[in-house]
């Protein structure tokens, strides 16, 4: 019941504000702004009023205090409501066309991804089964813990400097009574639901064409090179099947096959589906982007706004400050929630900024406020999270993103974009088709910058996080593209027939991908392993300290939600934590060493776990446990043991620096999870 108060309230707030964004906004895109507002307002609510009060005080005053600003914004909204206009009549139809069929797709891959029920266990798939161990592991400690820790449970000692927020959200509503699945899938689906309508408007309102908000949309959630294509003709020759039979079984993602270097992926594979901060920043960015628009329109019409009586400039809710001051709040929200998304809507604010202080010959006040507001709030986010993981090997210049060694920057970016290639190149002549003072011009600008600034320098110790700028560079290089093919849909039947070839070249691969992730369904946690994680949220207490062997997909973390001493290194490496020493204590301790009882103690554990990944990758001695502490739990493969009596000590070792040994996912895939379990 609390859950679907907490969501309830924030819906309501958030579509009460977003009825008084300025400029006339159709329906859809206020209902999709408001529902963005509403999981960010939330999140942040949630948080701050759990900080003040505690969970039980907390989870009620954030109710409260949402509901209190929908009053407000209902109240505020009476004075005088903007105009909401409905979709116009020649756009209905794409309009429908595109969302409903997208949406429906993204809605039937979170449904089939998120712990869907699979032979009484958790199933997943497709780079989704990777990732989402992560978020359930949060999702699963926010439920459980007494309080709020700072402390990061997948590494003793670690701080918590990961971008936790919207896995916490997800955390309050499995306290409040979801359950994990719907814990993780309510703002998945909301913020999925809303990212189709905002970017399909988005590119409607800048390329100012329906054809093109088509094309746009297609481009991006279908995004895959040409490149793969051969890989998937000779695959298909090879399997000697027909062209249906085999797309009825695909298991391969032929828009990212590192066997020729094709690193740039699907953005509905490999980010919206596992990335949650990355499908919550981008659908904030678009979301940001309706309120700089509104503020940039009306300042353009600031001087026939004069010309009109005072009272109906009374009568408007939020004008250009209003609008400006909402962006920078939403900008100083994200660091908490995706930093790249943050990086890059701060960079696109401060270049607006600078493009109204040239047009009007005067600085801009009011947009390097909005900016300045959102670096103030972002601040002691910011401080926190690289003061405990930025080092100089954090990140560093690289010529060319993922280009192997001799390859050329230009060949690797033709084999990656394939037909779009000579779209990118063609972009600056391509942005003067837009006027000078258009919003839209100084929008895609500065996100096509970011290809450049990707392609010289990593923000992250893994490479291919970089993906998560460049993801935003596409986005305007698809809308740019789909521009320049809805001017030659105008042009009659062979630049239309060439333009759907453009289209059905860039997309081919990437759907392909879509369609492999709508088939694939891998186990996650089987039917012993999910019923161990609830017996030892029964039977251990939340504050207790569990040693287990590192895989990512670890009952004790994923489901009971306890804190362990070293989880997936994959993820604790691309945080800039070295785990090389605890990692060697964790092998000496499940050895039996001399001194394994000392480390238990050190590292404070209350409990440790003998199961297949233990016994397989850590070669565990399980009579060294049996003979000298007592067995908690004995369930299908596992065995639980109690070293030390009572509830463990947050306090561990810490930790800095870059770790060197990444345990790949490789060696752990569903198919070969059966042998090790």
């Amino acid at each position: 019941m609390f859950a679907l108060t907490l969501l309830g309230s924030a819906l309501l707030a958030g579509l009460a504000w977003a009825s008084l964004l300025p400029g006339r906004l159709l329906w859809p895109e206020r209902i999709a702004a408001g529902v963005v507002a509403a999981v960010f307002g939330a999140a942040w609510m949630g948080w701050l009023a759990v900080l003040g009060l505690g969970y039980a005080g907390g989870a009620v005053a954030a109710s409260l205090a949402l509901l209190a600003l929908a009053a407000l914004g209902w109240r505020r909204g009476r004075v005088g409501r903007p105009h909401v206009a409905p979709v116009p009549r020649g756009l209905r139809t794409p309009w429908l066309a595109t969302t409903l069929p997208l949406s429906a797709l993204l809605a039937y891959l979170d449904h089939t991804h998120f712990l869907a029920p699979l032979d009484g266990g958790w199933g997943s798939a497709g780079s989704t089964w990777g990732d989402l161990a992560l978020h359930a592991s949060l999702t699963a400690r926010f439920a459980q813990e007494p309080r709020f820790e700072w402390d990061l449970p997948l590494l003793a000692g670690a701080p918590l400097t990961y971008p936790f927020l919207p896995d916490f959200l997800s955390g309050l509503l499995h306290r409040g009574g979801a359950s994990m699945r719907w814990a993780l899938l309510a703002p998945t689906l909301l913020l999925g639901l809303s990212l189709v309508q905002l970017l399909f408007f988005a590119a409607w309102r800048a390329a100012r064409s329906r054809v093109a908000a088509v094309v746009a949309c297609l481009l991006v959630l279908f995004d895959g090179s040409v490149a793969g294509l051969p890989v998937f003709w000779r695959e298909l020759a090879a399997s000697g099947r027909s062209l249906f039979d085999y797309l009825r079984a695909i298991r391969h993602d032929f828009a990212h096959v590192p066997a020729i270097n094709l690193r740039f992926s699907n953005i509905v594979c490999d980010a919206l589906l596992p990335q949650r901060g990355m499908l919550a920043g981008l659908s904030a960015f678009l979301a940001a982007a309706l309120l700089l628009r509104g503020a940039w329109e009306l300042e353009r019409a600031a001087p026939r706004a004069r010309a009109g009586t005072e009272g109906a400039a009374a009568k408007r809710p939020i004008g250009a400050a209003g609008a400006l001051a909402g962006a920078g709040v939403l900008l100083g929200l994200l660091p908490l929630v995706h930093v790249h998304s943050f990086l890059v809507l701060a960079g696109v604010m401060g270049w607006l900024a600078l493009a109204r202080s040239l047009h009007r010959r005067t600085v801009a006040r009011g947009w390097l406020a909005a900016l300045g507001l959102g670096l103030v709030l972002a601040a002691p986010q910011l401080a926190w999270q690289l003061s405990h993981s930025f080092d100089r090997s954090f990140s560093h210049w690289q010529l060319g993103w993922m280009t192997m060694r001799g390859e050329s920057p230009i060949a690797f970016w033709v084999r990656n974009l394939g037909v779009l290639v000579p779209f990118l190149a063609a972009a600056p002549w391509t942005l003067r088709r837009w006027p000078a003072r258009s919003f839209w011009l100084h929008l895609l600008a500065p996100c096509l910058a970011l290809f450049a600034v990707a392609n010289v320098y990593l923000f992250q110790p893994h490479a291919y996080d970089n993906l998560k700028l460049l993801f935003y560079a596409f986005l305007a290089l698809a809308v740019v593209t789909a521009k320049v093919l809805a001017g030659w849909w105008r042009r009659g039947w062979a630049a239309r027939a060439l333009a759907v070839a453009c289209v059905l070249l860039a997309t081919a691969a990437g759907g392909m991908s879509v369609l492999r992730e709508s088939i694939l369904r891998w186990p996650l946690l089987d039917r012993d392993e999910v019923a161990l994680g609830f017996e030892l949220r029964r039977l251990t207490p939340p504050d207790a300290r569990f040693l287990t062997a590192d895989l990512h997909d670890h009952p004790v973390p994923m489901v009971a939600g306890r804190r362990i001493v070293l989880g997936y290194r994959g993820w604790l490496w691309t945080y800039g934590l070295d785990v090389a020493p605890v990692l060697a204590d964790v092998r000496a301790i499940y050895a039996g060493a001399a001194g394994a009882e000392e480390l238990l103690r050190r590292y404070r554990v209350d409990y440790v776990v003998v199961g297949p990944g233990e016994r397989e990758s850590l070669h565990a001695d399980e009579a060294f446990f049996a003979a000298r502490y007592p067995l908690l739990v004995s369930r299908g493969a596992y065995r639980v043991f109690r070293v030390a009596e009572g509830e463990g000590d947050a306090a561990g070792l810490a930790g800095g620096g870059v770790g060197t040994n990444v345990l790949l996912l490789a060696g752990r895939t569903p198919a070969n999870r059966s042998a090790s379990k």
